[in-house]
């Protein structure tokens, strides 16, 4: 079944201001739709750079049905009951509009998000020698199940300097006197910079046992 065609026959009316959501490269985003009394079973997603023209994910009966060639392939799960997705690993053509059809007795619900991938840069941060310095972990809340990773590199995997996990912080051996990490929401603040704390400081935010970081950024020192 053609289900891109499928969309545009049962859709001729104009919908409401999307939902404005913006990511990085790298990061996970997960499309919440509006909490509701019903519990979907049939419902379809479609996404395109400006319009929302092409399927990428439906349920039927409660059933996900397999739509392939898509352009998320397995970076796209879908949370059958809440009728939520999730994409991981974002890259910059992964912007665009994101359509949710559910389909009732008494019609069709819908709702639309605006999903903007930008680049992952560095960002600089220009410290005197001697001050303090602090680096934001994400502008979202963290959550207790969360895992904020710390690292000096710029793969973000390799030499990991810290680490918050249930509450609980962790700082590497030799950087205990040099790092502060906030409890509450992982961000990292240096102390008394030196020449010797220059480089590039990554940090991930992973959700659960999700590989795939919901926040991803890199900042560098100098």
């Amino acid at each position: 079944m053609n289900y891109g065609l499928l969309f545009i026959c049962m859709t001729g009316f104009a919908f409401g201001d999307p939902t404005q959501i913006r990511k990085h490269e790298g990061e996970s985003v997960i499309l919440h739709v509006n909490k509701t009394e019903h519990r979907f079973k049939d419902y379809l997603w479609t996404f395109g750079p400006h319009t929302p023209l092409i399927a990428i994910t439906m349920v039927a009966n409660g059933e996900v049905i397999r739509i392939n060639g898509t352009r998320f392939g397995k970076r796209l799960n879908t949370h059958v009951e809440t009728g939520s997705i999730t994409i991981s690993n974002l890259t910059t053509n992964d912007t665009g509009i994101f359509l949710a059809q559910f389909f009732t007795e008494s019609g069709t619900l819908t709702q639309m998000f605006n999903l903007t991938i930008s680049d992952n840069l560095v960002i600089p941060r220009d410290v005197l020698e001697g001050n303090n310095v602090t680096l934001e972990a994400t502008n979202e809340n963290v959550e207790r199940n969360d895992t904020v990773s710390w690292t000096l590199s710029e793969d973000c995997r390799s030499k990991r300097i810290a680490q918050w996990k249930n509450f609980t912080i962790f700082i590497n051996e030799g950087f205990e006197d040099v790092l502060q990490m906030n409890q509450h929401n992982g961000s990292l603040t240096l102390i008394k910079v030196t020449k010797n704390n220059a480089g590039i400081y990554c940090v991930r935010v992973l959700p659960g046992t999700d590989p795939h970081p919901r926040t991803l950024r890199k900042y560098y020192i100098y």
